[in-house]
């Protein structure tokens, strides 16, 4: 994957109102975010890095709207 593609690809995201990002690394993670993902049966020890996606003020919500999904879970669907 190059550049532009991944820079599409966040552009596409952050659109669809998921503007926030993060990649952590695994091996950095605090020992309690390890711990509790680890409990979660999320084998960290299988991946480098650990990419977040959020969303931050109304632009996702907009988009579902415009989307037409209208359920009680709209972010679920």
């Amino acid at each position: 994957m190059n550049d532009h593609q991944v820079k599409r690809g966040i552009t596409f995201l952050a659109e669809a109102g998921l503007n926030l990002f993060a990649v952590l690394e695994c091996a950095a993670l605090p020992t309690a975010v390890a711990d509790l993902m680890l409990a979660s049966d999320i084998p960290l020890a299988d991946y480098r890095r650990l990419v977040l996606l959020g969303h931050g003020g109304r632009r996702l919500w907009a988009a579902l709207q415009a989307w037409g999904v209208k359920t009680a879970d709209p972010v679920d669907h």
